[in-house]
């Protein structure tokens, strides 16, 4: 399972881009068939979005529903803040 994690307090912005982009995929049928699949009425739910709280209550979502491989990519509107999302999303996964 891959998601995309995006710390932000600009939810309504952030999730207007993801769904942007994530539709454009659609034209895909291989894309498209993967969203049918995952019975999302928004694709955006493909990505956890929020404040930190929001996106480790949304990790811990996964782990009570059963997943147990699941690869993360964070996005962050520079690189120096993905960078340290990174770092403190690490630390915490390993504490």
């Amino acid at each position: 399972m891959l998601r995309q994690i995006k710390m932000s307090e600009a939810f309504q912005t952030i999730r207007h881009q993801c769904q942007c982009w994530i539709w454009a995929y659609q034209v895909f049928p291989s894309y498209a068939r993967v969203l049918a699949k995952e019975g999302l009425a928004d694709p955006a739910e493909l990505h956890l979005i929020g404040s930190w709280q929001q996106v480790l209550d949304g990790l811990a979502a996964y782990a009570e529903a059963g997943v147990s491989d699941l690869r993360i990519e964070v996005s962050a509107h520079t690189e120096a803040a993905r960078e340290a999302t990174c770092m403190a999303l690490a630390e915490y996964l390993s504490a």
